[in-house]
């Protein structure tokens, strides 16, 4: 999944207006009502992938900059790197440089200056000399290479492509993606500050408490979406930056992805189902980690809007008293098709 395409995608959706993305599409030559898919789910998906294809996401990024300027840098879109199709890169016409003509000509001057002291006579008329031949030509020619069209950011080195592929509902873990560090190297005699994993059985993966205690989780969820629940309630299981980022997804990138306002929570329908249930896959002395793949529907009754996801989630959990609480969670998509 190109994670930079579903970035832009989730800003179109949060911060731009059906009409705008109407007059959006208008300014970068395409027909938003010609767009295959149904609401602005399936429009931005459309959109993305049209400019994609013509070459047209720096024209975009320029636009959407000049719209809404203080949320594009909140949302950190100008630090987005995109490829552009090889058919779009623009290529120099060749032509052909003197530059490499003018060394020769001096070269051959001083030759020629160096014949002539040799043979001209001190004391009488200059003999005959060979003309000089032409100096230049086709071999002194430099071949233009291709660069890429103004305003394109170029790619990373390394950095791989793929087809777009996006998640038609807001992930709960925008704020919550593992930051990638170097750790120091570790003197070779200082032991490892944590033991071996302790290895489970598949039964007593899933019957761990932490296990459950994720189960017990995704029960509160769809009450707390649908405002059946508080948020002292979800605090039982989760806390610290795990916390803030569900409220977060609940209080606002949910209800603007399925167009509700608080008033009217009542009117979504939320329901999930486990792929692979909740299990334990590491166990250390200060926390412990499951995993599960899970399937969840978002339906918004007012409007008939819906929105479907398969993730495969981390959650990193402590112990509490006796309880087991999410510090960190994080997910990926597999899939977001819906099932009916």
């Amino acid at each position: 999944m190109d994670s930079n395409l579903s970035k832009l995608r989730e800003f179109l959706l949060n911060e731009l207006s059906e009409q705008e993305l109407i007059a959006l599409c208008k300014d970068i030559g395409l027909d938003y009502r010609s767009l295959a898919g149904t609401g602005a789910f399936g429009k931005t998906r459309e959109l993305l992938i049209a400019v994609q294809a013509r070459g047209q996401i720096p024209r975009l990024l320029r636009r959407l900059q000049e719209l809404k300027p203080i949320p594009f840098q909140s949302a950190g879109l100008a630090t987005l790197r995109f490829e552009v199709p090889e058919e779009h890169v623009a290529r120099q016409p060749r032509r052909t440089s003197n530059l490499t003509a003018i060394p020769l000509i001096v070269i051959f001057a001083l030759v020629l200056w160096a014949v002539l002291g040799l043979v001209w006579p001190r004391e009488g008329a200059p003999q005959s000399q060979p003309g000089p031949e032409p100096a230049g030509g086709s071999d002194g020619a430099l071949q233009a290479t291709p660069t890429r069209a103004e305003g394109v950011p170029a790619l990373r080195d390394g950095t791989p492509t793929a087809t777009p592929e996006f998640a038609d509902s807001p992930s709960p873990d925008q704020h919550m993606q593992a930051t990638m560090t170097v750790a120091a190297p570790m003197p070779p005699a200082e032991p490892s500050p944590f033991p071996t994993p302790t290895a489970l059985s598949p039964a007593a993966r899933e019957d761990h408490p932490a296990a459950q205690a994720i189960r017990q989780l995704n029960e509160v969820l769809p009450r707390l979406y649908t405002g059946r629940a508080s948020s002292s309630e979800l605090g039982a299981y989760l806390t610290g930056g795990a916390l803030n980022a569900v409220m977060t997804f609940n209080n606002t990138r949910l209800l603007r992805a399925m167009r509700l306002s608080p008033s009217q929570r009542a009117s979504l329908e939320v329901s999930y189902e486990y792929i692979n249930p909740p299990a334990l896959v590491e166990e250390q002395p200060e926390r412990v980690v499951v995993s599960s793949r899970e399937f969840w529907r978002y339906a918004n009754k007012l409007n008939g809007r819906v929105a479907c996801e398969v993730r495969d989630y981390t959650y990193t959990l402590v112990k509490e008293s006796e309880r087991y609480r999410v510090i960190r969670f994080e997910s990926q998509l597999v899939d977001n098709a819906c099932r009916d």
